[in-house]
């Protein structure tokens, strides 16, 4: 976290301290950051950033599973449905659709309603 938002010559400086996002200056102490933060609930969690533009703070941050993480990303998709926001893998999870076929209609610009209800096509997603 610290090295990759302060230290130029990382490989990952461009997307987190090249990009502004900073570390709470409480922080560089590590027994502050658990007193804060606790520790990791599993080996599975990793600290996330709840808003990617957003810097490491208590309030913007928590333990994430990898799945959790990947679905927590610059590029991801939101989508509304229902009046919810969910990211476009959620919902395919939830509903049994197809992330490529969604993300592609989404890519098409189809507009929701047609996007959510037209079948997808396939038998690895039977029931659609």
């Amino acid at each position: 976290m610290l090295y990759r938002c302060y230290t130029e010559s990382s490989s990952h400086y461009s997307n987190y301290g090249g990009r502004g996002i900073k570390v709470d200056s409480d922080w560089f102490d590590y027994e502050r950051f658990i007193e804060d933060m606790g520790r990791a609930p599993s080996p599975e969690h990793s600290l996330d950033r709840i808003n990617n533009d957003g810097d490491y703070t208590k309030e913007n941050c928590r333990w994430a599973t990898k799945k959790q993480q990947s679905r927590n990303r610059r590029n991801s998709i939101i989508v509304t449905v229902d009046g919810t926001d969910m990211q476009v893998n959620d919902y395919c999870e939830k509903y049994n659709k197809s992330v490529h076929t969604i993300r592609n209609r989404i890519k098409r610009g189809w507009p929701m309603s047609k996007i959510i209800n037209t079948p997808t096509k396939g038998y690895l997603h039977a029931g659609n």
